[in-house]
């Protein structure tokens, strides 16, 4: 196996789909007299290709001069990858293209992606990808969770909570989160312990949404009665 050889493919190659898989194959077997490798055993590392489409996938190779083709009269014919890192290749693992450098700082990949200032991707397509904002809920604090653990009616799977409760505050404000609780607790106070959701099973449903639609509705039966 080359493995210079099939990193080269992976990276600088022309080809696409079969052929692409075609050349990966020949990679495979590499050597600096050519690849033995027959079409059958080629058409099988490829995932299955029939040895019509194998030779068609060689024969485009040869036009893009990605691989040579060694004649042997009265012999298997070989074939040596000819692929190589172009001149604006960093020759990292990442096979990173160094020659297209851009104003600020970025950097183009062989795969389309530049970094920018900020701290994010551009990609080919012009979206911008940048890592998450950091929560930023001025009513998030260390003690958050105690308080939502001491506000929820039944005490189980506290670490099971806290990892839900970690995710659900990045939906919900802590304010409203603890009013709910408040109310969901107030709303099962004579309910035995058996039938109360677990903290996370609430945390991971949502609840508190359940729980605000609950006090309008409530609020709005006891206008109504006054009424």
């Amino acid at each position: 196996m080359s493995v210079s050889a099939m990193t080269a493919a992976m990276y600088h190659s022309q080809s696409k789909y079969a052929t692409r898989l075609v050349l990966i194959a020949v990679a495979n077997f590499d050597n600096p007299q050519g690849s033995f490798a027959s079409v059958d055993t080629l058409g099988r590392l490829a995932g299955g290709l029939n040895r019509r489409t194998v030779q068609r996938a060689l024969d485009e190779l040869v036009e893009l001069k990605e691989i040579k083709e060694i004649v042997r009269p009265g012999q298997t014919t070989l074939y040596r990858v000819e692929i190589s890192c172009p001149d604006d290749c960093d020759r990292s693992p990442a096979h990173r293209q160094i020659s297209n450098e851009k104003e600020g700082g970025g950097l183009q990949t062989t795969g389309g992606v530049q970094t920018t200032p900020g701290g994010g991707l551009q990609t080919t397509g012009g979206a911008v990808s940048r890592p998450p904002e950091p929560n930023t809920n001025s009513n998030i604090n260390s003690n958050s969770f105690d308080e939502f653990w001491k506000a929820y009616p039944k005490k189980t799977d506290k670490g099971a909570a806290r990892r839900a409760f970690t995710t659900a505050i990045k939906k919900v404000d802590f304010d409203n989160l603890l009013k709910a609780v408040q109310s969901y607790s107030a709303s099962v106070s004579n309910t035995e312990k058996r039938y109360i959701k677990n903290p996370a099973t609430w945390l991971n449903a949502e609840a508190w949404d359940n729980e605000t639609q609950e006090t309008k509705e409530t609020k709005g039966s006891i206008w109504d009665s006054i009424q």
